[in-house]
């Protein structure tokens, strides 16, 4: 399974991985390995960015996807998961992980999708909430 997070853009007609974002200004984009410094030029050239995070409802709860690696799903309960449904400390919010297995995770997961957020000095212009599973 794969999952997102962290910031795109539309540079040149294709999504691309952004990174090094300083105070909203993009200095670099990733073009499969090969990375583009760009310049102010270039950057009129993004059509949209964005930040991506992917969330599920696991269980009943709705739950940040922070990390898929060797079979394990590390989940972070939304603010309201935490208490009312797991049943934790307001205190607890930001720092309670749940992880469980890629198996266990599939079988419980009913539904998947990233959130985008509009990145400051750029254009958004990409559908707000994306469905991977439904």
């Amino acid at each position: 399974m794969n999952f997102r997070s962290g910031y795109y853009g539309i540079y040149k007609g294709k999504e691309r991985k952004l990174i090094g974002a300083d105070g909203g200004i993009i200095i670099k984009i990733e073009n499969n390995t090969k990375r583009i410094k760009l310049n102010h030029q270039d950057k009129k050239e993004i059509q949209s960015a964005y930040s991506v995070s992917t969330f599920c409802n696991y269980k009943s709860g709705k739950y940040f996807i922070e990390n898929i690696s060797n079979q394990k799903v590390l989940l972070n309960p939304d603010f309201n998961t935490l208490i009312e449904i797991l049943g934790r400390h307001p205190y607890d919010h930001g720092v309670y992980r749940l992880e469980v297995t890629l198996e266990e995770f599939n079988k419980n997961v009913s539904s998947i999708w990233e959130e985008r957020e509009k990145l400051s000095n750029f254009p958004f212009k990409v559908e707000k909430i994306e469905y991977l599973k439904k």
